[in-house]
């Protein structure tokens, strides 16, 4: 797609105010040049220290999903690399030790540990822990019809002996 094309695609996606902002543009401008105007108007304005320091106190939230965690982590570790809070080459490794930070699950920091000195990538890290929440997921279902299924069997004889009881009676 031509960077016309693009200029186009993003002023008819447009609703004011926004349109109004690109506005003085004019039609012929090049793409990037509506994205940093917009980001000028809409854009956190707090600098890379700040959203570094943001980034520093998210922890995970009762009941969350580490893998939710995870992606609330590299939304903010992304505002703090595009302003200037953290070199693009050290984020994977912000990201991991935050995420062990903040973590609440303890199995999970276990298996996360060892991956400290070379840290994943945000995709990698992020399969990695969509895999052990399914195993979890898995493990509890298991535990839960197994544990159905004793209760059934005590409940059949619990009601077995209170049968035989009354036929003695």
């Amino acid at each position: 797609m031509s960077d016309l094309q693009k200029s186009l695609r993003i002023r008819e996606s447009l609703l004011p105010p926004a349109s109004d902002v690109i506005k003085r543009l004019g039609p012929r401008a090049v793409a990037a040049s509506y994205i940093q105007l917009l980001d000028a108007a809409y854009d956190t304005v707090e600098d890379g220290d700040e959203l570094m320091a943001k980034f520093i106190n998210t922890l995970q939230d009762s009941g969350e999903k580490t893998s939710t965690y995870l992606h609330r982590l590299q939304a903010v570790l992304n505002q703090a690399v595009r302003r200037g809070g953290v070199a693009t080459g050290e984020a994977n490794r912000h990201l991991l030790k935050q995420l062990c930070r903040g973590c609440w699950d303890n199995a999970l920091l276990l298996k996360l540990e060892p991956l400290k000195d070379a840290p994943p990538s945000f995709v990698d890290l992020l399969l990695l822990l969509r895999g052990e929440e399914d195993k979890e997921a898995s493990r509890a279902v298991r535990m839960k019809q197994h544990l159905g299924s004793a209760r059934t069997q005590v409940a059949t004889c619990a009601h077995s002996t209170h049968v035989r009881e009354k036929k003695l009676e």
